[in-house]
């Protein structure tokens, strides 16, 4: 009997332990203490195909919003420019996302609103950049009147683009986890099936 009580016990713990880590991970808490691993390994992975053809597809959308804008040619390059700067600057910042996720609170939003706008405005400016060298736009414009520009006619849409991305990785976390306890919860269920199964062997 004392063995039954052993075996139940042990999976309780190893039970606790996951959901305690599962529930620390959706809060954002650091897990050195409880499962020591480096930051790159936690929360960095390389991007799949379908991070990248995510993007394409967004590039494509604003491409087609802007065919009756410019002419083809120019609106091809100004939307491929500006959404290769974003696939890049997303595998930055993928990360810092997963690291800090935005909540309801204060601080979460003061640290997602100055990390949209800094990379926003760098992919905005980059991809003015970029566009007025290749399609020869923007003739005598520095970098800092390029900046300018882009401030003023591309850094709010760019800015919601950011959101939509950080919530689009949050969601996919959300639902990862979510699956995640669902297994958990299902191993334990089974777990403790046949331990009873082994204590009414015992006592047979």
């Amino acid at each position: 009997m004392s063995r039954v009580i052993f075996v139940t016990n042990a999976i309780a713990a190893r039970f606790q332990c996951a959901h305690t880590i599962g529930w620390r991970i959706s809060n954002g808490a650091n897990l050195s203490d409880t499962n020591p691993m480096p930051l790159s390994t936690m929360y960095f992975s390389w991007p799949s195909k379908a991070y990248w053809g995510c993007w394409a597809l967004a590039g494509s959308y604003n491409f087609g919003r802007g065919l009756f804008g410019m002419p083809l040619w120019e609106n091809f390059i100004f939307s491929a420019a500006h959404f290769a700067l974003w696939s890049v600057i997303g595998v930055v910042a993928l990360p810092l996302i997963r690291r800090y996720p935005l909540r309801l609170d204060a601080r979460s939003w003061l640290f997602h609103i100055l990390l949209g706008a800094l990379l926003t405005q760098t992919d905005v400016t980059l991809g003015h950049w970029i566009f007025a060298a290749i399609t020869g736009a923007y003739k005598n414009k520095n970098l800092l009147e390029l900046f300018v520009i882009a401030f003023k006619t591309c850094f709010h849409i760019a800015l919601l683009t950011y959101f939509g991305f950080v919530g689009i990785v949050q969601g996919l976390a959300a639902l990862k986890l979510a699956r995640q306890r669902e297994l958990q919860v299902l191993e334990h269920k089974g777990a403790s099936v046949r331990a009873q199964l082994q204590s009414l062997k015992l006592q047979l």
